[in-house]
């Protein structure tokens, strides 16, 4: 329920995402953030973190498949 913390923290996966190509999580962590920042809403991110969650888990598998390759 700490929702600055994770406004910022969203923002670094935001950039990190961007940073190698996975533009389509990326979009939904900046999603996420402009949801804190701008409206402040919290129902937006209650519904949508999960989502945002399983997609980055993903993105992260890929990468580590790729660096132990």
């Amino acid at each position: 329920s700490d929702f600055e913390n994770y406004r910022i923290k969203i923002h670094a996966m935001k950039s990190n995402l961007s940073n190698i190509g996975a533009t389509t999580v990326s979009d939904m962590a900046k999603k996420l953030e402009y949801a804190l920042k701008y409206n402040n809403d919290v129902s937006y991110v209650q519904e949508n973190h999960e989502e945002f969650m399983l997609a980055y888990e993903r993105v992260m598998c890929e990468v580590r498949t790729y660096m132990n390759a």
